[in-house]
């Protein structure tokens, strides 16, 4: 980048590290000044905490001229209701999955009758829905459809400033709403193409989806071999795409329950995902009665063949012109710890949702990474292996490549119980996650 790095150093008191990059700054090509004045002077209350999105909402709408107040929780904003205001004011209730009910916004309405109070409400689906004004009155919009504009847009509607139809949302890639939507789920179970996964990593498990969802396919999904297990009892799925290993019940045994339930007038196809790229593994899998076997991370195009071949009949929604997507994140040639482009490719290349599932695997990362430090320390050797075992594949998924490898060999030497191994690889461990975190940290 044309820059240099410098340290200045003296024993018993510290360092200073200088990094100077040269810089240009990018002109605003955008020209939302039309949009700010819709805001600007409104005043404005921002419900929530700093978990979720409420201090993005704060800074659009300061930045647009607006007069912004933050409270952490609907109490404590009721409790400054009482403050006369001239104009509307628009609440901005950061809901997360739970969003309350008409009946209980309406009573926030209603109890301040001085006032003249607008709610804008910001929940989270399992899938994008555009913004939107209710018949109460009532602005709703999905948090993973928020941008600045659209943000700035529904408070002006809220506000008596702006007509529905003015909000604008962007298909993610250029696609059309349904390109990144799955087909609804009782459409699927009618027609007898509703797709269960059994996958215990939350990563994978937004991958996977997601993979399903952009070749048209609707899909359950279980944490665990019981739990699938119990879906099957209850659904009747086409297919079951289920990892190998797996708290309570894995796939090898879930698999043998399935078989030893089934009759000859009944058979559910069975495909394995698996991180264990193991010679003789997808033997095993074939003779312990499952149809057919993919490897961890799965490309787009692999699955996309599996699923025709075991429901050719299927004319899936959506088709992505090219599985083989190079990601514009992931141009540069030096080596990094997440190389973007494998989870570009295996998603289509979709800004939001890699950016999303980026967020997921970074979570789930901590938390495993915690357990495994832990596990580490107690000298539990087999616990060790289980959990990078665990993280190993999510790791491979999301393009964080020299982590995944590690896992690899820390989940070898974890199983064989080799205490010098793990000496040597779970501080290696320990400098890779940090690279990572920083690198994700950068994005």
């Amino acid at each position: 980048m044309g820059g240099e790095i410098t340290v200045q150093s003296t024993p018993g008191q510290g360092s200073t590290f200088t990094v100077q990059l040269p810089c240009v700054v990018v002109p605003d090509k955008t020209d939302d000044s039309a949009t700010r004045s819709l805001v600007a002077g409104l005043s404005c209350l921002v419900v929530g905490g700093s978990e979720g999105v409420a201090d993005y909402l704060a800074a659009y709408l300061t930045a647009a001229g607006a007069v912004v107040e933050q409270a952490p929780d609907l109490g404590t904003a009721q409790e400054r209701a009482s403050k006369p205001l001239s104009g509307p004011w628009i609440w901005l209730i950061d809901a997360g999955n739970s969003p309350p009910l008409p009946k209980e916004l309406l009573a926030i309405v209603s109890a301040q009758p001085e006032q003249d109070v607008r709610l804008v409400v910001i929940g989270r689906g399992n899938r994008r829905w555009p913004p939107r004004q209710d018949a109460d009155q009532i602005v709703r919009v999905d948090a993973n459809v928020l941008t600045r504009r659209v943000v700035l847009q529904m408070v002006a509607i809220a506000a008596g400033r702006g007509v529905q139809t003015e909000i604008e949302t962007q298909s993610l890639s250029g696609k059309e709403e349904a390109a990144f939507k799955a087909p609804a789920r009782a459409d699927a179970l009618r027609r007898g193409r509703l797709i269960l996964v059994a996958e215990d990593n939350i990563t994978n498990q937004k991958v996977i989806l997601q993979q399903l969802a952009l070749l048209g396919f609707a899909a359950d999904v279980a944490g665990d071999g019981c739990e699938a297990l119990e879906r099957l009892h209850s659904d009747n799925y086409a297919l079951l795409l289920t990892d190998i290993n797996m708290p309570k019940m894995d796939g090898y045994q879930l698999t043998a329950a399935i078989r030893a339930e089934e009759n000859s007038d009944r058979h559910l196809t069975i495909i394995a995902l698996t991180a264990n790229a193991l010679k003789g593994e997808d033997l095993h899998c074939y003779n312990t009665g499952i149809d057919g076997y993919l490897s961890k991370p799965t490309s787009l195009a692999d699955l996309k063949a599996t699923l025709e071949k075991w429901l050719p009949d299927v004319a899936p929604a959506s088709q992505p012109a090219d599985t083989s997507v190079t990601s514009p994140m992931a141009k540069e040639t030096l080596p990094k710890p997440v190389d973007v482009s494998v989870l570009a490719a295996l998603v289509d290349d979709d800004p939001e949702v890699i950016e999303e599932l980026l967020q997921y695997f970074r979570s789930s990362t901590t938390q495993i990474a915690l357990e495994l430090r832990a596990a580490y320390a107690d000298g539990q050797t087999a616990q060790v292996g289980a959990l990078a075992h665990k993280l190993k594949s999510s790791a491979r998924s999301v393009g964080a490549l020299e982590l995944g490898e590690l896992c690899a060999d820390i989940e070898q030497a974890g199983k064989t119980g080799q205490i010098e191994a793990l000496a040597v690889l779970v501080p290696r461990f320990e400098v890779e996650i940090a690279t990572v975190d920083a690198y994700l940290d950068a994005l």
